[in-house]
């Protein structure tokens, strides 16, 4: 070999083992990083890994080292994907304005300023995390993501308790704090609208979205009212006349001819039920719904109901107040007029108290017109019971107010301020003297002489009746927004999505316009079910009254259960048709009830809870030893909830033995964490 061929063949070995040399100080640099990396993620402390700097990685071969540089790669990827399998919560703004922060000190007020949820917005988290984004209720005042991921879901209801407590002894509630040290969400208490924790928690009013899933999930509603999946939620509110119905064999053939008999009888494209106020809507609303002790001397506007349905007649309600020594605006005038605007009932009404104050700049009453009448709330409630039909839809501004003047429950309204919305935020109402003069161009109130209630019941009327016959969106600012994907959704998908803020009646704009046709081809009322074939009835699905549970938006095949825990008298508190769609087990202490609660975590992926605040349950006050108690038992049934479960602590609130005043109820909600971030939090 020539001298100049050995000097070409050292140079190459020379360049190929420099090439190597930083091949493996490249790979040696990843070493290092994946491992740094995977110490500090705390994956890797059981292969107790070596230092980088002292390991003899000069005599490891190449292929060694690409081959635990490979399984570094794998345990760094699994370790940055497992963040994706665990599910997110977090407030959105309305959240964030309910949130309570654990005072800095004890006997600390609380801020009454804050903006208070409603148990129905507790109830829609529940519905998110069992349906994701398929939920007939969207929430609010908060976003849960991955809801796929969770593996568990525990509700604790504590009675007895409130955040005034809360505030006022936090020594008393050590795990509560350790357990959600950022604090928890204000919520009105159900007992201040006479309603019980544990039936609205778990009760769900029925959109005309949450109708059709359940339609394609059991056949029909009334499969689902027979399976316990649904029920008919004016029964526990208002007596109701069962009406005998006929079963059509050919449902399509029912459903046209039904079309065609409206269709006949009016120019709506919009179905007169789709703007009913829901219960929960009334409830919130402040509409007298049910006769309970703080509605003692209501009576219902007719001695029973029938089911509401396209073709049921509205009527149009005002009424006139004056202020008495009572200190309250009671009735003075009222008058009715019908869908076809004639007056059925104008009526002046003298109050048994005496009026301190006519108010007569805005009732337009005064004494020379109440001297000679003789007529007394009571007649007017027994006109009302004598010429009202057992389907009739009351209409009116604010009719809350109307209904309370009365002193009547009625169980179907359509209120003008809440059908017409014209600055995109639902809670947020116009006058009726700007909606009259904006969309009908008429002129009320104008006069210095007060209101008249006959003009306001008609402009009422009047504004409700255009609704119906321009569509869905007409007028509301909200359901503009969502138009679009609204219509995009009804052309497409076989079920409709729910996107109304509060009623969740958005599913179509006009279920007979001639204006839309594919719209209307596609989202008809009558639905087809791609895989069952299944039709809705249109009555059938328009139906507001209906309720269900959230057990059972789990689906009827679902291999997931649920359970419900408590005493006697708790389980007394869930609605009856509860035990069709979960599992009761009745218990005689709380010292049962967390047992049987750990018990049921590993065999449920529901279980709801009661616990008694104090000795005597709701009843009594509450005393330091047997709330750290309770509060222990809480931390015990929290910490026995799996990695990525949905927990959440209601205490119900609690009254005031002084003031007799409902104090705030407060809600805790957290997901799991993994038990080494547990113990490093308890540390």
């Amino acid at each position: 070999m020539s001298e100049s061929e050995t000097t070409t063949d050292s140079i190459m070995n020379e360049s190929d083992s420099g090439r190597s040399n930083k091949h493996r100080a490249r790979l040696l640099s990843k070493k290092r990083k994946y491992e740094a990396y995977l110490n500090l993620k705390k994956q890797v402390d059981s292969d107790k890994v070596e230092d980088t700097k002292k390991a003899k990685t000069d005599e490891e071969s190449l292929e060694t080292l690409a081959e635990s540089l490979s399984d570094l790669r794998k345990a760094v990827r699994k370790s940055s994907n497992r963040h994706k399998e665990r599910p997110v919560f977090y407030l959105d703004d309305r959240g964030k304005q309910a949130k309570w922060t654990w005072p800095a000190e004890s006997g600390a007020e609380t801020d009454d300023g804050k903006h208070v949820l409603y148990l129905h917005d507790i109830m829609s988290l529940l519905l998110v995390a069992l349906k994701g984004r398929e939920t007939p209720h969207l929430s609010k005042w908060c976003r849960l993501r991955k809801n796929q991921c969770i593996s568990h879901i525990t509700v604790l209801l504590v009675n007895g308790l409130s955040v005034e407590n809360l505030a006022s002894n936090p020594e008393w509630y050590p795990q509560l704090k350790s357990l959600f040290p950022f604090g928890g969400l204000l919520v009105t208490p159900a007992s201040l609208y006479d309603a019980a924790t544990e039936a609205e928690i778990t009760q769900v009013p029925l959109t005309v979205n949450a109708c059709v899933k359940l339609t394609v999930e059991y056949g029909s509603l009334h499969n689902a009212v027979s399976a316990g999946a649904a029920f008919d939620v004016f029964k526990l509110f208002v007596p109701m006349e069962e009406s005998e119905t006929k079963e059509c064999d050919n449902k399509e053939e029912a459903i046209e001819e039904d079309n065609v008999s409206v269709a006949s009888q009016n120019k709506d494209v919009l179905p007169r039920t789709m703007l009913l106020l829901n219960p929960v809507q009334m409830i919130t609303e402040g509409y007298p719904l049910a006769k309970t002790q703080a509605l003692g001397g209501y009576v219902f506007s007719r001695e029973y109901y029938t089911h509401v349905h396209d073709r049921s007649p509205l009527y149009a309600v005002d009424c006139e107040m004056c202020l008495t020594s009572a200190r309250q605006n009671e009735l003075t005038r009222v008058t009715v007029v019908d869908e076809d605007e004639n007056v059925v009932m104008d009526e002046l009404v003298k109050p048994r108290n005496k009026i301190i104050n006519y108010l007569t700049q805005y009732s337009g009453i005064t004494k020379q017109m109440l001297d000679p009448v003789t007529t007394r709330i009571e007649d007017i409630q027994a006109m009302f019971r004598k010429f009202l039909p057992p389907d009739a839809i009351l209409v009116g501004q604010s009719l809350n107010c109307d209904l309370h003047a009365l002193k009547m429950i009625h169980p179907y309204v359509i209120d003008s301020s809440f059908i017409y919305n014209i600055h995109g935020i639902r809670h947020k109402k116009t006058k009726l003297k700007t909606l009259s003069s904006l969309f009908l161009g008429e002129e009320i109130q104008t006069g210095m002489d007060g209101h008249c209630s006959w003009e306001d019941s008609l402009a009422a009327l009047r504004l409700v009746k255009l609704r119906l016959q321009k569509g869905l969106f007409f007028g509301d600012q909200v359901l503009e927004r969502y138009k679009t994907k609204i219509m995009e959704t009804a052309r497409t998908a076989p079920i409709v999505k729910d996107l109304n803020e509060d009623s969740a009646a958005a599913t179509v704009e006009a279920v007979s316009s001639p204006n839309v046709p594919k719209f209307q081809s596609g989202a008809k009322l009558g639905i087809m079910n791609q895989k069952k074939k299944a039709r809705v009835h249109t009555k059938e699905t328009l139906n507001r009254g209906l309720v269900s549970s959230v057990f059972a938006f789990m689906g009827k095949d679902s291999k997931k259960s649920s359970a419900i825990i408590g005493t006697k008298d708790r389980l007394s508190n869930f609605p009856l048709f509860m035990s069709k769609s979960t599992t009761l087990r009745q218990v005689k202490t709380n010292k049962e009830a967390v047992k049987a609660t750990k018990a049921m975590i590993g065999q449920s992926f529901v279980t709801v809870t009661g616990l008694d605040g104090t000795s005597e349950g709701s009843a009594g006050l509450a005393t330091r030893d047997w709330v750290k108690e309770v509060d222990a038992q809480v931390g015990e049934i929290v910490n026995a909830c799996p990695d990525n479960a949905l927990v959440m602590v209601l205490l119900e609130g609690a009254l005031d033995v002084d003031t007799r005043v409902w104090e705030h109820a407060i809600c805790f909600v957290k997901l799991t964490a993994p038990p080494e971030k547990r113990a490093a939090l308890t540390s």
